[in-house]
């Protein structure tokens, strides 16, 4: 589980999900002239990790959202 507050399981199922599909992509794509004569990704493999990592900060920011307001509608009850 993830230090985030209010990280589900789900929350980790997803993100293992994408992190697969972005792990099957590079794997499909080592063979890339340009990757391998950069020495790093070309942009469309930078920019599939770059989705990834955005999709955990918004959902670690969602779920936290949810878990907060979920806190404070008990409080309130």
């Amino acid at each position: 589980m993830s230090r985030f507050v209010g990280w589900t399981a789900a929350d980790e199922a997803e993100l293992d999900a994408i992190v697969h599909a972005v792990v099957k992509a590079a794997w499909a794509h080592r063979d890339c002239a340009r990757c391998r004569a950069l020495g790093t990704w070309c942009k469309p493999m930078r920019e599939a990790a770059e989705e990834a990592l955005d999709w955990r900060r918004a959902r670690a920011l969602l779920s936290r959202a949810e878990f907060l307001r979920a806190l404070n509608d008990r409080r309130a009850a």
